[in-house]
Order: structure tokens, then sequence, then C-alpha cells
């Protein structure tokens, strides 16, 4: 018989692979629930939680939390569950800029490294831009409000970014430069 830590452990890793195979992040997740990232991310790693968070995901796919583990998770219509969260959205109110972006970023949706890739592509940070401009345009874009100091740091970790001191203390402006590849 199962521990309840190797229970947790064996919840968890079930709604991970299959939040996976949808293609979601913790933050459309989150957004579709209403159960914080941090908690989902604890139900995920076999944390402790309330049994009412886990059963609210569950709901969401469409599963019953006693047959959690007996289900192939994989095998459930994948058109079935996004019938489900349409729904979702028309009783709860998810905005449609939410849907949309879970619908069509799910496969990639990372974080602020990603969606700072996803600017410089855009070609958003072909110009100097301050940190203000990027998280203004994220939010535009692609639905997500990051704190500033996550958009600099994935900004100073992205290779090819350069910057340049602004005039005022402890700001800058960041730009998009194509690095250059020996060949």
């Amino acid at each position: 018989m199962a521990t309840k830590k190797q229970d947790l452990i064996a919840k968890g890793q079930k709604i991970r692979d299959f939040r996976l195979s949808l293609g979601f992040s913790m933050v459309n997740l989150s957004k579709l629930t209403g159960i914080s990232p941090a908690t989902i991310s604890r139900i995920e790693n076999g944390g402790d939680y309330m049994p009412k968070k886990l059963a609210s995901i569950c709901n969401l796919f469409g599963v019953e939390v006693s047959e959690l583990l007996k289900l192939d998770l994989t095998k459930i219509s994948k058109a079935h569950i996004y019938r489900r969260i349409s729904d979702k959205v028309k009783r709860e109110g998810v905005t449609r800029v939410e849907f949309s972006v879970i619908k069509k970023k799910t496969k990639t949706f990372h974080g602020p490294s990603y969606l700072i890739k996803m600017s410089i592509e855009d070609g958003f940070l072909g110009q100097f831009r301050e940190v203000a401009e990027v998280q203004d345009h994220i939010e535009r874009e692609y639905g997500v409000r990051l704190f500033s100091s996550s958009i600099t740091n994935a900004l100073m970790r992205k290779n090819g970014i350069v910057f340049k001191p602004t005039g005022k203390a402890n700001y800058n402006k960041y730009k998009f430069v194509k690095s250059r590849v020996k060949k």
C-alpha cells in the first residue's frame, strides 16, 4: 500500500504530465482554476495541499480525484478538455485575451525569458526600450503582467541584448542586436 507521500507524488506527476500534454504553463492553469501557480507547483511536486485544490484541477480536466491514479490522462480527448475550458471561460469570465494566450502560446510559454524572446522575434526590441515599455508590450501582446525586475533579469541574460544608460539612476534602455556567429 502506498504511503500518503507516495500518493501525493504520483497524483502530482499525473497532473504535471497532463498539464504538459495539453501544453499549459502553470500560469495558464492558474488563470483557469483560480489556484496560484505556487500551489500548482506544490501539487505537482508532491507537496501537501488542500484537497479542494486538486479537485478544482481535476474538475477542469473532467476527471474524478478518486480515479486520477487509474486513468491514462493522455487518452482523454484534448478537444473535450478545450470544450470544457471554453465553457468555463464563458461561465467564469476569464478574459478572451487570457484564453487566446492559453490556446495560442500553450506549447512554448515558459515565462519572462520566453516573452523576451518573443518580443525580439516580433521586432519590438529592434530599438532601445525602457523596461516599462517592454513590460507594457508584453502585457498588451501576451496578456501577462511581469515584474520589472523579472524583465530586467531576462534581458540581462539574453545574448544579443545591449543596454545604454538613460540618465536616470539605475535606469537603462535595452535593444537586441544580432549577434555575430563565427563560421
